[in-house]
């Protein structure tokens, strides 16, 4: 089981990285852009590529796709469900997601921009 305080610990690891909200709920943005948040009801949400998207719900227990005009744009699991090795395999995925490119690289040496 994954805490509020551990994602927040993770996700403020991560590089330029900042804490905020979006729509009332705890919200972890990359240089402007985010990647994570949990709603009232302690869901995670990620963002992610499609391709993840996919690979996110068939690996995460009770993990649903979130669409946006019918294509997807991440995932939402409730955080209560996740381990600790879900979380840190598939929230740095979600930052890698949603970083500039060049921040990517610099984290990632020899990461092309089309692999971000």
């Amino acid at each position: 089981m994954v805490t509020e305080s551990e994602l927040r610990e993770r996700a403020l690891a991560l590089p330029a990285v900042a804490e905020g909200s979006h729509f009332g709920m705890p919200a972890f943005a990359v240089q402007g852009s985010g990647f994570a948040s949990i709603s009232k009801d302690g869901w995670l949400q990620l963002r992610l590529g499609a391709a993840d998207v996919e690979e996110a719900v068939r690996q995460l227990p009770e993990a649903e796709p979130v669409l946006r005009k019918g294509a997807p744009i991440g995932v939402a699991a409730p955080l209560a469900v996740l381990t600790t090795a879900q979380l840190d395999r598939w929230l740095p995925t979600s930052w890698a997601d949603r970083a500039p490119a060049a921040l990517v690289r610099d984290q990632h040496p020899g990461t092309s921009a089309v692999d971000s």
